[in-house]
């Protein structure tokens, strides 16, 4: 599940349920958002209950179809 708020008006939250799977839950990951490529980016994260630390990087396009992308150059 990911939460979006909107901005414009009165602030709300919804859900946004974007297409290409996305990343695993992980604790301690990072996130930004990039206006160039209308974009947010999350980047690893920690699991106590798995492999450990992970080093995926992910992309989730904002404008239009919300979709998930694996942009993980490297195995992790």
């Amino acid at each position: 599940i990911l939460f979006v708020m909107s901005l414009t008006g009165s602030p709300t939250w919804g859900v946004l349920s974007p297409a290409g799977g996305g990343p695993q839950w992980w604790a301690g990951s990072v996130a930004t958002v990039d206006s160039a490529t209308s974009s947010m980016i999350v980047l690893g994260g920690y699991s106590d209950r798995g492999p450990g630390q992970n080093a995926e990087l992910w992309s989730l396009s904002l404008g239009g179809a919300n979709t998930w992308t694996n942009r993980t150059p490297f195995d992790s």
